[in-house]
């Protein structure tokens, strides 16, 4: 991200969280940390993707809190929250900043990947459609309007 190639970055970590995925669990800390980093990557040039990777590292740190729980690592699950707690409000002051930029035009981004498909149809500009006149109304609408406007000027 040095050179800010932001797009090439977040194919990178990408890339890596898919080496990762074949040599490790889904729920790798490491992983959670690649989807914070594409978060980093997308945040200025895609904010709905970022958004969605965001949530996609809490989600595994969510899964790693249920986990250290179930195995009662509560140091460890304490740990998770604090760090999933942090990333959860790190997306709703995002959210809320690009509700606050576009003045709501972009609702609901805290929601991830629904929330981009959504804005999908939101964002795109169609073309209205003119409406087809009656041109023998428009005529005879024109015709009355200047017959009336010569009675004026004879009387």
């Amino acid at each position: 991200m040095e050179n800010d190639n932001f797009e090439l970055a977040a194919k990178d970590y990408q890339a890596a969280i898919d080496v990762r995925l074949k040599i490790e669990s889904q729920e790798s800390r490491a992983i959670g940390g690649l989807h914070h980093s594409i978060y980093l990557a997308l945040r200025r040039i895609d904010p709905l993707k970022a958004i969605d990777s965001l949530n996609r590292a809490i989600q595994l740190f969510d899964r790693r809190i249920a986990k250290a729980k179930e195995e009662n690592r509560l140091e460890d699950a304490e740990g998770e929250t604090s760090l999933s707690n942090e990333m959860k409000e790190e997306v709703k002051a995002f959210a809320d900043a690009i509700d606050k930029a576009t003045n709501g035009a972009v609702s609901g981004v805290g929601f991830g990947a629904q929330a981009a498909e959504e804005s999908k149809d939101a964002l795109t500009v169609q073309p209205r459609k003119k409406a087809k006149l009656d041109s023998s109304a428009d005529a005879k609408e024109s015709s009355d309007a200047a017959g009336a406007s010569d009675q004026k000027t004879e009387g």
